[in-house]
């Protein structure tokens, strides 16, 4: 099969996946659900399993990751050499599951703990998820073999954001492997992803925090590693946000001058307005999904379908996730589309 026919068939498959999704118009499917069984159901057509509400939501949302990952994973293996930047963007689950390892080992330091449930991308992992509980092992020639040496000294915060920046790093340098014909889009859409990151995440820093711009500062993504204002200034990820630590978080009319003010909470009338990272981060989240579903028509081949449905499924089992907690706590699911803005994609 030529690559062109492969794309085209890939292409087509995703097309006919994402058309039983449940996110965008298929998420009223979510809302007619009124417990978790019903939930289960709905997702997978399976008998549900019979056990507590607690150890069933996460049953849910074990086993949807599980099913995306085996959808993503199958489609991958159709080629015979895929592109290392799709390798590199699904290790995002080898990250994810290295930082709760390692929070397992550093809480615990138990040499016979079990490895947990988890979902794995074999072939494509990174990790010796045989060799564990031995960290050294596990990470053993690994890009992350560094985790192994890392003295007490360093904070479990501190590891987990080394880790987070070796992956965004990692998966934007491998997008310089694509044809510019595809490469430049994906890193159009990483960056304005990464950018929302950044702004969500200074914001929570001095909303929740209560930190100073300078301290934010030091703690933003960054594509190089940074050492004064200036070189954080002109850098891809960080640089637009640093204007943004001059505007205080209760003046609404600063923010509104600002690029950002499509997804600013709106003021309410007779009370005290203060930037709400929650809603700007649902609301940005949203406008990403929307601009995935629309790119990924935009071009068929494969890293450029596979990056878009990628971010689309991951969307959606956010989505998942966000109903299952409703149902867990007996909360209604329309509080789901009042926090998560998910409705009106």
């Amino acid at each position: 099969m030529r690559d062109s026919a492969l794309d085209g068939y890939i292409y087509a498959k995703v097309c006919g996946m994402l058309s039983k999704s449940f996110v965008g118009g298929g998420f009223h499917r979510l809302q007619s659900v009124t417990s978790l069984e019903g939930l289960w159901n709905l997702l997978f057509s399976s008998e549900c399993p019979s056990i507590s509400p607690a150890e069933l939501a996460e049953a849910i949302e074990h086993k949807s990751e599980g099913l995306f990952l085996e959808e993503f994973i199958s489609l991958l293996e159709l080629q015979s050499c895929p592109p290392q930047f799709l390798i590199a963007l699904i290790r995002l689950y080898d990250y994810e599951n290295l930082k709760e390892l390692l929070f397992i080992s550093f809480k615990d330091n138990d040499s016979s703990a079990k490895l947990p449930e988890m979902n794995h991308i074999d072939p494509f992992s990174m990790l010796h998820y045989d060799k564990w509980p031995n960290v050294k092992s596990l990470v053993a020639g690994s890009p992350v073999e560094w985790c192994a040496t890392t003295g007490s000294e360093v904070s479990q915060l501190e590891l987990e954001s080394h880790l987070d920046l070796q992956y965004i790093r990692t998966l934007w340098n491998s997008i310089d492997r694509l044809p510019a014909s595809m490469g430049d889009s994906i890193k159009k859409m990483l960056k304005d992803e990464l950018l929302l990151d950044n702004l969500v995440w200074s914001l929570r820093l001095r909303v929740y925090f209560g930190m100073e711009g300078k301290d934010v500062l030091q703690r933003l993504v960054t594509l190089e590693d940074v050492s004064d204002i200036n070189d954080i200034s002109r850098d891809v990820l960080a640089g637009p946000i640093v204007k943004t630590l001059d505007y205080s978080i209760n003046n609404y009319e600063a923010w509104n001058k600002s690029g950002y003010s499509p997804l600013l909470n709106p003021p309410q009338e007779d009370e005290f307005w203060t930037i709400d990272p929650r809603w700007i981060n649902s609301v940005a989240h949203r406008k990403l999904f929307q601009q995935w579903k629309k790119r990924l028509h935009q071009n068929n081949e494969l890293p450029h379908v596979l990056y878009c449905w990628f971010k689309i499924k991951r969307y959606e089992l956010d989505c998942i996730r966000a109903v299952t907690e409703c149902l867990r706590l007996g909360l209604p699911i329309g509080q789901v589309n009042d926090v998560l803005n998910i409705s009106a994609v």
